[in-house]
């Protein structure tokens, strides 16, 4: 878990995570994140090393920000 910590420290220093943080449930967790496409969103989602390590599964669930605080 501390390299799935590091790698969305660096996605979200790089400007790709938005908000990252565990749920209250359940549920391991969600992360909201920027990609240019599908497959880039894949690309980081699938890398995380808790995903490559069979530590956590992932799903992919894209969206559009309709409104968003700010802007």
């Amino acid at each position: 878990m501390a390299a799935h910590w590091e790698y969305l420290k660096k996605g979200t220093a790089e400007g790709v995570v938005l908000l990252a943080g565990p749920c209250l449930d359940e549920t391991f967790g969600v992360v909201v994140f920027q990609a240019d496409n599908d497959e880039s969103a894949r690309a980081f989602m699938l890398n995380d090393p808790s995903i490559l390590s069979n530590v956590m599964m992932a799903e992919l669930h894209p969206m559009r920000i309709s409104l968003m605080k700010g802007c």
